[in-house]
């Protein structure tokens, strides 16, 4: 099969979404799933125990660009949808609307093993993964040579390419995290990771510019290429990487990598949630803050120099694009970008970054918490940019078995980007699936036509959807750690009197802690006489129901006679005058 940028254009269109990093923003507002703590460290699961491992797997996945979406590749002809490249006035619509770079990104993360459990007021976690992450960084002026040619062959024409790039990872991580309820309002986390580096591939590139005359071509480079993979090549005479000697490492060299890896590393999660007033939660986190530091199979290439290349002279654009030039001019292209890195082939180590995710969340319930309305932003930080996305939430808690979240989210500069999260609970057992920016418009598109192959391959294809993300997981839940910020022992969503004070209470209330109980059923304070005096300072507990008492929660005794006046038949004798009662009859003598 040829070679043709039909192709490469229909793969850009397969891939026409953004991957983000690691987890979906739908878990952010999914309180039943244990590994939401994976966003925000101070999100305490919602049981005593939880268990994840490789059998029942977490797996999440992205991938994608920063630029495209299905619609700008296609244009109506004669009723059916048809690639730009054969018309002039959509070429310049689609190169007009492109960003500076090209951002396309994959990312795969799968959870070998992962569980926790409450001690008190702490929580600790364990989880074991594996990530691989790709990111490659196109010039849109690649997009202008390859659509408009050299303009103008007798002069010289410049193209800078300097944005060009990659950066991709392989590497497993551990990390154990701690969760602390300070009182009714604060919870902070925090999780520390251990990362081990398998392969790496990432560049540097200061400068790289194309000039074309109608003498030559010259490319100037100033830029560095790192790489840490299980390869072995050979160097021609010049440093530059013979491609025919290419070869993987032999299979003991590879098994040996997952016991001695390529590079070692580090990395922190931070949060904090804070409850100002009842069912309304405000939360911050920051993840990944880490570097991995690479030493075996490391090697760097230079790219400082000027490199003429003499093949592809005269490369110009008319009325109508020939497709098959334009790829054998970008693979010569990439062919003499490859050969222009020059190594010594010995070991040279380095640090990569990770990307780092800044999110900050608010939610509010309603009727007992049972929906709640909620948004979090969250910055990707990365060594080129940094990106933004903004997402809003309505969360749905019917049942404790069942919990949903649709959301909506602005990304890259666009919204209609629609998202769903759903999660199942039953006894033990916790499913869920979560997606972000769900495809709601496609195009029937037939890429036999595009492809030139000769039949109809007619397939669905989102049309205005930029970004995708997808995640899926099985837990196993034990116990009942239901929300109960007070720590009285009554979930949230019974309790009356949220705010209650246990430590006070504990250590004010000996005879309370003795029977184990401090407040009542709904939260609240225990007073069995209903006087609304506690019954920790009532010194009379076993008042009647509707007796007026005073402030220690005894009777009244307006004439101090020792006898409340609910049993006193003269509650105003004055003060000295001796009562008539039965105990203290009339002395006749006197009379």
């Amino acid at each position: 099969m040829k070679n043709n940028i039909k192709y490469i254009i229909v793969c850009l269109l397969a891939i026409a979404t953004t991957g983000k990093a690691q987890n979906t923003n739908t878990l952010y507002f999914m309180d039943n799933i244990a590994e939401r703590n994976n966003i925000n460290p101070a999100f305490t699961p919602n049981c005593t125990f939880y268990l994840d491992f490789i059998f029942l797997p977490n797996l999440y996945m992205n991938f994608g660009n920063n630029n495209f979406i299905l619609n700008d590749f296609l244009y109506k002809q004669n009723g059916r949808p048809a690639l730009f490249l054969n018309s002039q006035q959509n070429i310049n619509k689609f190169y007009k609307g492109l960003n500076p770079t090209t951002e396309v990104k994959f990312n795969l993360g799968l959870n070998i093993l992962s569980f926790g459990f409450k001690v008190n007021k702490h929580y600790f976690t364990f989880d074991m993964g594996i990530n691989a992450e790709a990111y490659t960084y196109i010039p849109r002026d690649i997009f202008k040579l390859a659509l408009y040619g050299a303009q103008d062959p007798y002069n010289l024409n410049r193209f800078d390419f300097s944005s060009l790039g990659i950066d991709a990872s392989l590497y497993s991580k551990v990390g154990l995290g701690y969760m602390y309820q300070i009182n009714d309002k604060w919870q902070i986390g925090a999780k520390a990771k251990f990362l081990m580096g398998y392969a790496n591939i990432s560049s540097k590139i200061n400068k790289m510019e194309l000039g074309i005359s109608r003498q030559s071509w010259t490319l100037e480079t100033d830029g560095v290429i790192n790489a840490s993979l299980p390869i072995q090549f050979n160097t021609n005479e010049d440093g530059s990487i013979d491609a025919s000697s290419v070869n993987l490492l032999e299979t003991n060299e590879l098994i040996s990598l997952l016991y001695k890896p390529a590079g070692f590393g580090g990395a922190i999660d931070l949060g904090a949630t804070y409850q100002p007033i009842k069912n309304l939660t405000v939360s911050a986190s920051i993840t990944d803050l880490g570097v991995i530091h690479w030493k075996r199979n490391s090697l760097s290439g230079s790219m400082k120099g000027s490199h003429e290349i003499t093949e592809l002279i005269d490369y110009t654009v008319g009325d109508s694009l020939d497709t098959e030039q334009i790829t054998d001019m970008l693979t010569q292209l990439g062919e003499n970008i490859v050969n222009s890195v020059k190594t010594d082939g010995t070991k040279h180590a380095y640090t990569t970054m990770l990307r780092a995710n800044f999110y900050t969340g608010i939610e509010y319930g309603i009727l007992k918490n049972s929906i709640s309305f909620g948004a979090v932003n969250r910055l990707t930080f990365n060594n080129r940019r940094i990106t933004d996305e903004m997402t809003l939430a309505v969360n749905f808690r019917p049942l404790n078995w069942l919990k949903a979240t649709i959301d909506y989210s602005f990304t890259n500069g666009r919204w209609g980007n629609f998202g769903l999260g759903l999660n199942l609970r039953s006894g033990i057992f916790n499913m869920y699936i979560l997606a972000d920016y769900i495809p709601l418009s496609f195009t029937r598109l037939n890429l036999g036509d595009v492809m030139e192959i000769g039949r109809d391959l007619k397939l669905p294809i989102a049309n205005r959807s930029q970004c995708f993300n997808f995640q899926i997981g099985w837990t196993w839940n034990i116990g009942n750690n239901k929300k109960d910020l007070d720590k009285d022992g009554v979930s949230d969503k019974k309790d009356y009197c949220p705010n209650t004070d246990m430590d006070f209470i504990k250590s004010k209330c000996p005879k309370l802690k003795k029977k184990k109980q401090f407040v009542n059923k709904h939260g609240c304070h225990l007073d069995d006489d209903k006087d609304g005096i506690h019954n920790c300072y009532d010194q009379c507990p076993d008042t009647p129901f509707g007796i007026e008492t005073d402030s220690v929660g005894c009777p009244l005794d307006t004439d101090k006679d020792g006898i409340y006046d609910y049993q006193d038949p003269t509650p105003f004798t004055p003060e000295g005058v001796e009562e008539i009662t039965i105990d203290n009859p009339v002395d006749t003598n006197i009379y």
